[in-house]
Parts: C-alpha cells; structure tokens; sequence
C-alpha cells in the first residue's frame, strides 16, 4: 500500500506538460487558472497548457504573473488554425518563450484518416467539427509532414531550425509512427536534442515496442499519459511494460486531463504515480520521469 506521503514525496516538483484547460472550443473541466491552483497544491512545479486550436504561450504567462511559484509552459499545435507548419507561428512562440512545438495533432493526416476509419474507439469531437468547416465552405486539408514523394512538407526545415534557435521542445503531435520516425531522425540530423513522442501508445499513435527502441538511440523521452491506460486505450500491464522496456531515463509522465468526466490533472498525476510505485518503480525512477527529465527538456536546472 503506498501511502499519500510517499505519493506527495513523488511529485514534489514535478510538471505535466499536457493537460487540456480552458478557454477551449469545448468545455472542460476547469480553466488555466483551477489547473495552476491545484498544480500548486500538490507540491508540482509546474504545467504545460496544450490546445488543439490557440496558442497558449501567452496564457502561460499570465498564469506565471498570477502564479509566480508556478512554472507554467505554453507552446503552439501547428494545426490549421495557426497556419498548419507554419514557421513564423513557431518564431513568435519563440520569441515569446514558448517551449513546446507540438506537430500536428487533430489537423494531422494520420489522426484525420484514423478517426474516419469506422474504428469508434478513436472517434473525437474534432471530427464533425472538420466535417462542418468543410461543409460551409472554407477549405480544409489534413497536414502531412512527410509527403507522398517521401520529401519533408514546405516549411518543416524550417521550422526545426527555429526550434533549435530559441531551445525548444520538439514534439509529435498526433503524426503517424512512420511521420514521426522520419521526423526525430531529420530533426536529430538538424541539431535538434529536445524530443517528446506524444503518447505513444494511444491508438492512432501507436508505435510498437521495435520502433521505440529505435527512437531511443536518438535520446527522445516517451510521453506517458495518465489517460491512455485510464480510459483502456491500452492496458496498465502494457502501459507499464513499455516504461520498464524504454527505462525511466527515457520517459515522461504526463495526464492528458482536462475532460469533463476526468479527474482533475493534479489528481491524475497522483493516481499515476502511486500506479507506478505499486509496479515497483522506485522513488527515484518516478522522480527521474516527473521531474528531473522535464528540468532538463525546459531547461529549468535549479528551478526545484
């Protein structure tokens, strides 16, 4: 039985660098500021704010100035709203210390051929919303970032190097494995050091346990959401095999919280922790994924 001070021992400092907050285009189940306060509360450093559909570098920065014990991150989904890959989304979220570029993710070829697949395990809200755009008119086009001729999409280059620049974090969004591959070697080659695979075991972005051995030669960290497994995208069993097979060096925890029927993201790192800690992850290893992985991907040495 692991006990609430050892949990609380656990996340003491920890970000989650993924959880879905308000303002939204749907409700959730509190606003930045709600998510920030409980953060808080539990002893964590810090959040990273992820929409679909807005840039929230600067929502972070207010949360910053509410919060100022709070290390609150902000980053832009190169979806359709910003541009699709577009490099000066990436610039000025750079400019503005943005720290987390997100590939595509509901405006991705891959996520937006999967959720019309008739597979209803991965239908989303965001696809009748697609499907309304499309029918009143304005045009719509799922973001490839590598083409059909095998040649990376207009602006990818260029968007890696600005990353590299302003020492942010790559991230890959809800790409296809195959995408996602030819994008961390790419990028790798490019300079790039700074690596999250966005849950990597949820369907639509399920790479098998081979190619996530390979991507750990490049020094990428697993994302490993609370909400995967909570919501039987995949197993506990698995969930936990994979971490025990890429190593705690490795790997990330994250929630991926904000829905209405969820525990709060506070509560959801908890729960994932002390799931952790029962499977025989020692303190250290989930200190390791909670806290001092993301101190090095942010940069934050003596933040905690």
């Amino acid at each position: 039985m692991i006990s609430e001070e050892v949990v609380s021992k656990a996340i003491k400092g920890a970000y989650d660098l993924h959880v879905h907050s308000e303002p939204d285009l749907i409700k959730r189940k509190g606003d930045d500021f709600e998510f920030a306060r409980l953060a808080l509360e539990a002893g964590m450093a810090g959040i990273g704010i992820k929409s679909h559909y807005f840039p929230t570098v600067e929502r972070a920065a207010h949360l910053r100035s509410m919060f100022p014990a709070l290390d609150a991150v902000g980053g832009v989904c190169l979806n359709n709203y910003i541009g699709g890959l577009n490099p000066m989304a990436v610039e000025v979220a750079g400019r503005a210390n943005g720290k987390v570029i997100w590939m595509p993710t509901v405006d991705s070829f891959n996520e937006y051929n999967a959720v019309r697949s008739g597979n209803k395990q991965v239908k989303h809200y965001w696809s009748s919303m697609q499907d309304e755009i499309e029918k009143s008119g304005i045009q719509f086009r799922p973001i490839r970032v590598v083409l059909e001729n095998g040649k990376f999409a207009e602006g990818v280059e260029s968007i890696l190097e600005i990353i590299k620049k302003y020492d942010m974090i790559l991230a890959t969004g809800h790409l296809s494995p195959a995408e996602s591959i030819r994008l961390i070697e790419k990028a790798h080659d490019s300079g790039l050091r700074k690596f999250i695979i966005t849950h990597p075991d949820s369907p639509t972005t399920f790479f098998d346990l081979d190619q996530q051995k390979y991507l750990g030669r490049f020094g990428v960290f697993f994302e490993r959401s609370y909400r995967i497994p909570a919501i039987n995208f995949t197993t506990w069993d698995y969930f936990i095999s994979e971490i025990k097979y890429t190593g705690p060096s490795r790997n990330v925890l994250a929630t991926d919280l904000g829905q209405l029927d969820s525990p709060y993201p506070a509560e959801g790192m908890k729960e994932l922790v002390k799931k952790l800690l029962e499977n025989g992850f020692s303190l250290e290893e989930v200190r390791r994924m909670c806290v001092e992985n993301y101190v090095f991907l942010l940069g934050r040495r003596g933040h905690n």
